[in-house]
Parts: C-alpha cells; sequence; structure tokens
C-alpha cells in the first residue's frame, strides 16, 4: 500500500524535518506579528531562498518530504505571498550603475502621500522606497550611471514631484552585504576577530569593487542637501 501521502507520513515528516535553529538570543523577542508556517512551509521557503532555481523534485530530496507535497505548499506559498516571486540578482555595476544612492525625503503637509510614492516609484532609477519614522517621512534607495546622472535624478526627477521638501543624499562608497537571509536562514561566517576585538587579519581591505575616484572625493558634486521648491 502506496503510504506517500497518508496523514501518518506528514506528520513524520513535520516532526522529523531538518530545521534550522533560532538563535537563542533572538528567541527572546516576540514578533509584533506571529509567522504563520509549520516546518514544511519555513524549509521550502529557506530553501529556494538560498536557490530559486531548485526543482520540485529537488525540493522532495532535500527535504524528504513527497514531490505531491512540496507543489501542493509551493502553491500555498506563493498565493499567500510568502514566496514573493523568483529573481534573478543583477550586479548593477555591470549593468551600467555602479553608484548606490540613499536619499531622506521630507514631505509637505497637504499632499497626498500615496501619489507621492507612485511618482518615486514610477522613476526608474529607483529601487526601493520606504516611509518611515524620524525627522525624514521617507527613505528611498536609487542607482545612477554617473554622479551627474545622481544629481539629475535628484534635481529633475524627484524634487520635480509635488509635495517633496527637503531632501538628504547619502552615497554608498562600497556594499558589504546586499540580499542576505534575515533570521535562522543566514549562515554565519566563522569570526576572524581576536580577543581583544582586533581583526586577526589586520585592518580590513577595500572591496575589489571599489571606486577610488568615489573614495578620494573626486569630482563629486554638493548632493547632500536639496534644497525645497516652493509650488503654488
Amino acid at each position: 500500500m502506496d503510504t506517500e501521502n497518508s496523514p501518518e507520513m506528514l506528520e513524520e515528516e513535520l516532526s522529523t524535518s531538518d530545521t534550522e535553529a533560532e538563535d537563542p538570543e533572538d528567541s527572546r523577542f516576540i514578533p509584533t506579528q506571529p509567522p504563520t508556517l509549520d516546518t514544511i512551509d519555513l524549509n521550502i521557503a529557506r530553501a529556494l531562498e538560498g536557490d530559486g532555481r531548485m526543482s520540485v523534485l529537488e525540493l522532495s530530496r532535500k527535504l524528504g518530504v513527497s514531490r505531491a507535497t512540496i507543489s501542493e505548499r509551493l502553491a500555498r506559498l506563493l498565493e499567500q505571498g510568502v514566496i514573493k516571486g523568483f529573481h534573478a540578482r543583477l550586479d548593477y555595476k555591470r549593468m551600467g550603475y555602479p553608484l548606490t544612492a540613499f536619499v531622506g525625503l521630507q514631505t509637505v503637509q497637504g499632499y497626498n502621500v500615496v501619489e507621492i510614492i507612485s511618482a518615486l516609484k514610477a522613476i526608474r532609477e529607483v529601487e526601493e522606497v520606504h516611509t518611515i519614522t524620524g525627522r525624514i517621512d521617507m527613505l528611498v534607495k536609487l542607482r545612477a550611471r554617473s554622479t551627474e546622472h545622481l544629481q539629475y535624478i535628484l534635481t529633475f526627477k524627484i524634487q520635480a514631484i509635488p509635495g517633496i521638501g527637503r531632501g538628504e543624499t547619502m552615497l554608498a562608497l562600497s556594499s558589504s552585504l546586499e540580499w542576505a537571509p534575515v533570521g535562522s536562514g543566514r549562515q554565519m561566517p566563522a569570526s576572524n576577530t581576536s580577543s581583544n576585538g582586533n581583526n586577526a587579519n589586520g585592518p580590513a581591505a577595500l572591496p575589489a569593487d571599489s571606486d577610488e575616484s568615489l573614495l578620494s572625493g573626486e569630482a563629486l558634486p554638493e548632493l547632500s542637501k536639496t534644497k525645497s521648491r516652493r509650488r503654488k
């Protein structure tokens, strides 16, 4: 008799799946929105986070769960929006956008925030838009081809949006961590820090993709503060 999809088999899979241990320090904090995933769902999501090209068969073999169960759970994770999609991670420097900038924006009272966000999302160089707490209202991450291109985006695209007030631009000199899994899915590297807190391998070197002209400040325009523009 085939028991591949029997309740007993599913129960065994739930109890014996190879789960990732939570950091004891993190477990002290209760999420404001408790997770709704069981062991199988979590393992499927984590496996695909590490390699989005894994097939149902590969997931079945890796997790020790039947293909029928994987297919059913995967469809549900997609429907519920737990898995947002499957995307290639691009090296934007090689795509012609070597500069990464973060722009903190203040909005003008009386303007529709939803319309401001929609206008920011329509700018092709904008990668992320967040509404935040603090002295600024929004944090925008964008990519640019050059400092001149960045200044053009700030002046003629972002500042041209009705309702945008003062802003502050921060240019990234290098990016040491991007697209990293959050929580128990993170594989932490071995520490090279000595007992006195110093790096055992000496001072950290600059990343290989660092732009020396940026580090020297050569030809950088004044981008740290953008002026608010009066609108009728």
